[in-house]
């Protein structure tokens, strides 16, 4: 039996499915993500470790842009930035905004800020970072 909702005619959403969507995602990821193995690590200053690192940024910048697209329009302020949680803890302690504005922005924040920050574990960025701008030859980063 027919919703009676439903369009006689074909949809035009061209959004795939979230499964779809879901396995395009998965399969980025999986391309991006290294291994922690330290055999798998590229050598500290090379140009393999350059390179990784450019692709990992890459795909961590994708998901920042996402992740603020997707954010709640409550946690963007008027330069288009976004609330983070250290500028809410600022926020509340120098009176900008009430008790009540964090308790509600603070989550939001939070969650946007996981999303972000398991992007940049899920491909080594830091460590990534840390081996493309170090000189073999000597201790730190040259960055």
């Amino acid at each position: 039996m027919r919703r009676p909702s439903a369009s006689p005619l074909p949809s035009l959403d061209t959004t795939p499915p979230l499964r779809e969507r879901a396995a395009v995602l998965k399969d980025r990821a999986q391309r991006v993500v290294r291994n922690n193995d330290d055999s798998a690590l590229p050598a500290p200053g090379s140009e393999d470790a350059r390179a990784r690192f450019r692709v990992a940024c890459d795909e961590v910048d994708r998901v920042m842009r996402a992740v603020s697209a997707a954010c709640d329009s409550s946690l963007r302020l008027a330069d288009g930035t976004l609330w983070t949680r250290h500028g809410l803890e600022a926020a509340l302690t120098s009176g900008e905004i009430s008790v009540g504005e964090y308790a509600r922005l603070y989550p939001l924040a939070a969650d946007c800020e996981a999303r972000i920050d398991a992007a940049a574990r899920a491909t080594n960025l830091h460590v990534l970072h840390a081996l493309a701008f170090t000189d073999p030859t000597g201790p730190g980063i040259q960055a």
